[in-house]
């Protein structure tokens, strides 16, 4: 009798599960955060929400992406107001002296 058997009727150990299509090896290339991520719900926080629900055109609706800017009182002023100077450009270009500044004054009738 040989010392080792060789034919269909042998094996050695269990048999191993396998699909031709090779369905295990693809399960097996995917990380497992990947496929955790892809089932699971996406997180999206407030201010991103808030972001995409102002720029995002709505249907239905005009686009208008800075209409909440807009909204500004009448009497808002834009800036630091600053009370003006005694003296004008052309003051300061023809060196006057502080007691015959003109401001303008030249202009008016």
């Amino acid at each position: 009798e040989p010392l080792f058997r060789s034919g269909k009727e042998t094996s050695f150990g269990v048999p191993t599960p396998h699909d031709n299509d090779g369905i295990h090896v693809r399960k097996s290339l995917h990380w497992l955060h990947e496929t955790q991520t892809q089932k699971g719900d996406k997180l999206v926080t407030r201010r991103v929400d808030d972001f995409r629900e102002k720029t995002q055109p709505q249907l239905g609706s005009v686009h208008d992406p800075i209409k909440d800017t807009m909204k500004v009182p009448e009497e808002h002023a834009y800036g630091i107001t600053a009370k003006p100077d005694p003296y004008g450009a052309g003051d300061l270009i023809h060196q006057r002296d502080t007691h015959n500044f003109l401001r303008g004054k030249d202009r008016q009738r």
